[in-house]
């Protein structure tokens, strides 16, 4: 299969004018458009647990068998349908919002995975707006990452997944995708990225999952391939700017605050032709998140840079546990936390875990905000900090004087309890 980038997406298997029409409401009518449809967040579908251990508030996969009809209830414009599943631990309800065509996909007796969020409600649990998958559909993504695209009204995420597989998979049989360049240049520019790599390729068997292990079976190893070169001196890595030809550039960024990363950003940053690709959390007040929300202009060693490469950002890819990992986490302990300090995230967020991991465990949860200050010992509050605004961080010499400020009224304080 010939493809082009500049090729309309009708060429593609299953993408005729309806569904072409959907797909350019999200902005993509070309290949290169749909490539370019990057994944907001990654999904992975979870191993099946038993009714009995279903958690309050969490995703989860049941394998259980219809055990009654479904029934509906009707308010105003929603309509709620209720059916039952059981497996051999006890029984869970379904719930379905606007859904009137489950009644004729549900039968009593029917032998399906469940996935979806469960509620305690009651005694027993209710799994809400469930995914229905038949045995095929479960086995085959089980254990697989799952691309998770924006969609639009009339597109589901199946439809993308298998439209952007077809252009992925002509690229892969091609020999070479850029024949004007060949044996086209892959930089890992990071000492402690390329020792990892040496760590991983040395130990395949034991580091690979099943999915890595059957492409190197087939003698694909994902680590290493025609092209990939790595920089280990700070000679090397500067050397890579002063080479015109194509290439990937991949550099550990630290959010862009220190390293080799600064130095590709000031000779490339200003270049139309470039991308910047973030594919990690760019925390507030760091010159990652700047250039994510659309800085025209950055300072980069003493000069101002403009911004004119494309920025892109590929989300999902954090090996950070969600909430639902921290909880379970938390969760695990045979003795609950005498208190917890939730110190990294943004403060919106934090604010909000803390009072979630309160609620749930109810221990004492503190969520300092920058700068803030608590002694472990006496576990009093000496600075709460400076709350973050979420965009446009206040300057850094206000926030210098309000937190001494706060510093100074704490050593009163502490004056105060010495003297009296």
């Amino acid at each position: 299969m010939g493809l082009y980038l500049t090729d309309q997406i009708t060429v593609l298997k299953g993408i005729g004018d309806k569904m072409a029409a959907l797909f350019r409401r999200m902005g993509v009518q070309t290949v290169e458009e749909l490539v370019r449809l990057y994944p907001r967040d990654y999904d992975r579908i979870e191993e099946v647990c038993r009714i009995v251990e279903l958690k309050d508030n969490c995703r989860a996969v049941v394998r259980g068998t219809v055990c009654s009809g479904v029934s509906e209830k009707k308010t105003g414009r929603l309509t709620v349908s209720f059916s039952q599943a059981a497996d051999e631990s006890g029984k869970m309800q379904l719930s379905f919002f606007n859904m009137p065509y489950i009644k004729k996909t549900l039968k009593k007796g029917a032998v399906c995975y469940f996935r979806g969020k469960v509620h305690r409600r009651g005694n027993g649990f209710t799994m809400e707006q469930p995914i229905l998958l038949s045995p095929a559909e479960y086995e085959k993504p089980r254990g697989k990452l799952l691309p998770v695209y924006p969609l639009t009204v009339g597109l589901n995420q199946k439809t993308v997944r298998k439209t952007v597989a077809q252009v992925l998979e002509a690229a892969e049989k091609e020999k070479d995708l850029l024949p004007e360049f060949p044996g086209f240049e892959v930089y890992v520019d990071s000492p402690l990225a390329i020792g990892a790599t040496n760590v991983f390729n040395k130990n395949v068997k034991s580091c690979f999952d099943e999915e890595a292990m059957a492409l190197v079976e087939r003698g694909i190893n994902p680590l290493l391939f025609p092209g990939l070169k790595t920089t280990i001196t700070s000679d090397e890595s500067r050397m890579i700017n002063f080479d015109e030809k194509p290439k990937v550039i991949l550099s550990a960024s630290g959010m862009c605050e220190a390293g080799r990363i600064r130095h590709h950003l000031k000779h490339n940053l200003w270049r139309r032709e470039c991308t910047i690709c973030f594919v990690g959390y760019q925390a507030v007040g760091t010159l990652g998140r700047k250039l994510i929300e659309g800085a025209e202009s950055v300072k980069l060693f003493g000069e101002n840079i403009t911004v004119n490469a494309r920025i892109e950002i590929l989300r999902g890819i954090s090996g950070h546990a969600d909430m639902n990992g921290l909880l379970d986490w938390l969760g695990g302990f045979e003795n609950t936390p005498e208190r917890v300090v939730v110190v990294h995230g943004e403060d919106t967020v934090t604010d909000h875990f803390a009072e979630l991991v309160e609620e749930k465990f109810g221990c004492p949860t503190f969520a300092p905000y920058s700068g803030g200050m608590r002694d472990l010992l006496t576990n009093e509050i000496v600075t709460e900090g400076v709350k973050t605004p979420k965009k446009a961080a206040e300057k850094p010499v206000v926030t210098r004087a309000v937190l001494a400020f706060q510093r100074v009224v704490a050593a009163a304080k502490r004056l105060l309890e010495v003297v009296y």
